[in-house]
């Protein structure tokens, strides 16, 4: 199948299944791959020449994990199909999830706390609830915010030096709300501002 698409690629003709001759064929080639082709490659599962052909611009899309303003950017969209608002704390939880399942992932839970609730404004409780019905038996990140929890919220306050407002807008949440969360978490709010070679903000109670 590779050799084929490659022989199209080169060529800009297909030639249909039962005929004898080649037709042109104008398009332009989108993919996308979940695995590092490189790597493909090094394991003999894709060609090299392919991989060269299909490799004229590559986007490297990180993990939804890994962008916590796309999350509550698409969380709200998924909220609004439901008729729906998201709460500030609502939306700091969801920005902590791992989600594995990516994008689906997170449109499946909002549309099942959009079910659990009948509140105008999903509450964080609709969306604790939500990932909690969502996880399989076994798999944590489903129940309540713990060490995978704290483990994302500081990973990201260490990215940004220990800046509370850097730090909650690469969240996508009001620094307050940041705060609160993670005094909910008995994480001290000192901790929070103070890192090794972080610098401690002001003003801030």
């Amino acid at each position: 199948m590779q050799a084929k698409l490659l022989r199209a690629l080169e060529t800009s003709a297909v030639r249909r299944v039962g005929e004898t001759v080649t037709r042109p064929a104008r398009f332009r080639l989108v993919s996308a791959a979940q695995e590092r082709l490189d790597a493909r490659v090094r394991a003999g599962a894709f060609r090299m020449d392919l991989m060269q052909r299909v490799g004229g611009i590559v986007v490297s899309l990180p993990p939804l994990a890994e962008r916590g303003r796309d999350v509550v950017l698409l969380a709200r969209h998924f909220a609004l199909e439901g008729g729906r608002e998201l709460s500030p704390e609502a939306a700091c939880r969801l920005t902590c999830h791992a989600w594995p399942g990516n994008v689906r992932e997170l449109k499946a839970t909002v549309s099942r706390a959009c079910w659990l609730s009948r509140e105008p404004v999903l509450s964080l409780e609709a969306v604790e609830e939500a990932l909690r019905c969502g996880s399989e038996p076994g798999v944590g990140g489903g129940g309540a915010p713990g060490a995978a929890w704290r483990d994302r919220v500081f990973s990201v306050c260490e990215a940004h030096g220990w800046h509370g407002s850097r730090a909650a807008e690469a969240l996508g949440v009001h620094r307050t709300t940041l705060y609160r969360r993670l005094r909910a978490q008995g994480i001290s709010l000192r901790d929070f501002k103070l890192g090794k070679g972080g610098e401690r903000e002001t003003g801030v109670e």
